[in-house]
């Protein structure tokens, strides 16, 4: 599992090294090997040849490349797919229709017998389709590591983004955690507030008291004192803390976490007890639970609860809204003291009446305290159209359009004066930008929105379609010791604006569309075909829905739902429909999740882009037109805005590849001056060179 998460997430691969001496022959393995891997849309780095030729997995390495790749291992229903499905009687496509589903749900319902595997079609007859396609993407790079300096590295990596963890980052933290040297500890920086919870927790967990290696108390206030940047961290972790063991905790526990708040000056204390009123009835609360005057050594501190029991302490956010309302001269500057809160309320300032023009001023005199997340995430929303509500009025949507346009100028000028104040390598530098397989025109940078199904390169990134590929294959293969029926769902936008649906419940094919097939049991695939020579289609949306299982809830659930995106060149009944070295991207679906979106095609920009986004209602099949992804694919404010912005703001000079000092690539670095755009997060927050 966690091998297959590392590969997902990051396109790491962990190995054993088992020598130092590097032998001709091993070098022609490891070589040979990573040919092999070509053939799988993969290649290593040179440095990493090198190590894969010292490791004890030298000749399993593709085998093993393949396992964690994920397959599909079963035949739709029509294995002649597509051109069966196109040359097919449509009579004759819903007669199968009804003799599988009778054949399943049809002979459960009569006799109360479980059905493993309905009737297909073609049942034992399929074609070989040994042919595979050409390669149409450009390899992935992937990188090595020791095992023995996995934790560290990979946990360094997920802990220092300034963005929330996905699930699976998340699972692979948990996993790798007990891993970590404690050592190795005090030099993990978490960058994002939310990432430090399951880290505090684990090292405040007295309760390994007798474990060889165990912590001593000091250690461990050390540790968490590194982690912590001040008091508001101690308190929400604290808060989590307690909630997980039930408001119950040891009185080392106790004693550990009243020392750890003492450990910051009084008036960072102060000033993170009492932010709103709700917050003040929290911290009390914590207060209490942690015998906090029992386990106290300092007294200005103690003078500081006392203050906020007596409800002596002064909300900042009150004293805030208090000068908001009354257009108080000091309004701006007193606020901006603090910008992350200034940016909650620049809806709230607009509307009260203060100048776009002066916000921004403000703003970008603390730009610098900034967070470069935050500021992508508001233009994230900012920037992209509001969808249609019929019950809406015309004027309040057009009102709200305007107000979004200025809030938009607002933070695309503040980024700007944020990312003059970034230290990175592209600073005066000529720099020139290889996209490859992304178009990022077409992208964007999602941080706290970004799906939840993660991957190396994450949703909200556009995938462009090659030169001459004219054709894009969704697949969805599902296996359940149950009987389990999993859908895969085309909704379409045709140029003239007209929306259209293919599916089991809807037409087999059309516009340029066409579905392999609707299998009703476990062990089964299901494919959609989009045809991007039809000039009428515009934007096709495929969605996988679990219609039913008889004891699963969610797709993530299931014991394998593999679905992916792949570009295609060649048809026929000789050439296999799944080829793992032109999938865009590919996904063991863990989302607990009944619907999901997972991914569109823009025809009209001839790209593909991962979603990835849960879909609530019983009707979600019926409306194409309202889609947060065809609204995202609109928005304003896109990758190549933001890299545009990062090279001007930086002073950097954009050269053609062969005149540049930097090379920015959105995978793995390869060479020494090519810088991975996804391995430094996109430069958010970077503070280095």
């Amino acid at each position: 599992m966690i091998e297959t998460m590392l590969l997902s997430e990051m396109r790491i691969l962990c190995v054993n090294v088992c020598t130092d001496e590097i032998t001709d022959e091993q070098i022609q393995i490891a070589v040979t090997a990573n040919e092999e891997l070509k053939a799988l849309g993969y290649t290593l780095r040179p440095q990493d040849l090198l190590l894969l030729a010292r490791c004890e997995e030298l000749r399993d390495f593709p085998a093993r490349m393949r396992k964690l790749l994920g397959s599909v291992d079963a035949e739709p229903m029509y294995p002649g797919f597509p051109e069966e499905v196109l040359n097919m009687d449509i009579a004759v496509f819903r007669f199968h229709q009804l003799l599988h589903y009778f054949s399943t749900y049809g002979l459960r319902q009569l006799t109360g017998q479980p059905v493993k595997k309905g009737w297909l079609p073609h049942e034992g007859h399929a074609p070989a389709r040994n042919i595979r396609d050409d390669r149409l993407l450009e390899l992935r790079t992937l990188e090595l590591t020791e095992r023995k300096d996995a934790a560290a590295a990979v946990l360094s990596h997920i802990l220092s983004k300034t963005e929330r963890m996905t699930d699976k980052e998340r699972a692979i933290l948990r996993i790798l955690l007990p891993e970590l040297k404690p050592e190795a500890m005090p030099e993990l920086t978490v960058r994002f507030k939310e990432n430090l919870i399951p880290l505090f927790l684990a090292v405040a967990d007295t309760r390994d008291a007798d474990s060889p290696e165990h912590l001593s108390n000091e250690t461990r206030l050390a540790i968490l004192q590194a982690l912590c940047q001040h008091t508001g961290d101690v308190l929400k972790c604290a808060r989590i803390l307690l909630q997980t063991r039930h408001y119950h905790l040891r009185t080392a526990e106790k004693r550990m976490v009243v020392r750890l708040l003492e450990r910051y000056p009084a008036l960072d204390f102060r000033e993170n007890l009492m932010r709103s009123n709700q917050h003040r009835e929290e911290v009390l609360q914590i207060l209490q639970r942690l015998d906090y005057n029992h386990y106290s050594r300092s007294g200005v501190h103690r003078q500081a609860v006392a203050a906020l029991r007596a409800g002596e302490l002064c909300s900042w956010e009150g004293g805030a809204k208090r000068r908001i309302a009354e257009h108080a001269p000091d309004t701006l500057s007193y606020i901006a003291s603090r910008p992350g809160m200034m940016l909650r309320m620049l809806t709230l300032l607009l509307r009260n009446g203060f100048e776009a023009g002066e916000i921004a001023d403000a703003l970008c005199e603390n730009a610098d305290a900034l967070r470069t997340q935050t500021l992508v995430t508001l233009l994230n929303r900012f920037a992209c159209p509001i969808p249609h509500d019929p019950k809406s009025p015309e004027a309040a949507a057009t009102v709200m359009a305007r107000e979004r346009a200025v809030l938009t100028q607002i933070c695309m000028r503040v980024l700007e004066e944020n990312l003059k104040q970034k230290v990175t390598p592209l600073r005066g530098k000529k720099v020139a930008l290889h996209s490859g397989d992304i178009l990022p025109e077409c992208s964007q940078i999602l941080t706290n929105d970004k799906s939840n199904e993660g991957g190396y390169i994450a949703s909200g990134m556009a995938y462009r379609i090659p030169e001459g590929v004219n054709r894009i294959r969704f697949f969805v293969y599902w296996d359940d010791e149950d009987f389990t029926d999993v859908d895969l769902h085309a909704r379409g936008t045709r140029r003239d604006g007209t929306v259209f649906h293919v599916g089991w419940n809807s037409d087999p094919h059309a516009y340029g569309v066409v579905h392999s097939g609707d299998i009703t049991h476990s062990d089964a695939a299901e494919y959609t075909d989009i045809d991007l020579t039809n000039k009428d289609l515009a934007f096709v949306t495929e969605t996988i829905h679990l219609y039913f299982s008889e004891d699963k809830q969610y797709l993530g659930d299931l014991d394998t739902c593999f679905v992916g995106c792949m570009a295609v060149n060649k048809i026929g009944e000789e050439v296999a429909l799944y080829d793992p070295k032109n999938c865009f991207f590919s996904h063991q679906l863990t989302m607990k999740a009944e619907t999901l979106q997972y991914g569109y095609v823009d025809a009209e920009h001839r790209c593909v882009c991962f979603v990835g986004e849960q879909v609530k209602g019983r009707n979600w099949y019926s409306d194409a037109s309202d889609t947060s992804a065809a609204l995202r694919r609109t928005a304003s404010f896109t990758a190549q805005t933001y890299l545009d912005m990062l090279c001007r703001a930086q002073g950097a000079q954009i050269v053609p590849e062969e005149e540049a000092e930097i090379v920015l690539v959105f995978g793995k670095a390869q060479t020494g001056r090519e810088l991975s755009l996804i391995d430094n997060n996109y430069f958010m927050d970077a503070k280095n060179a």
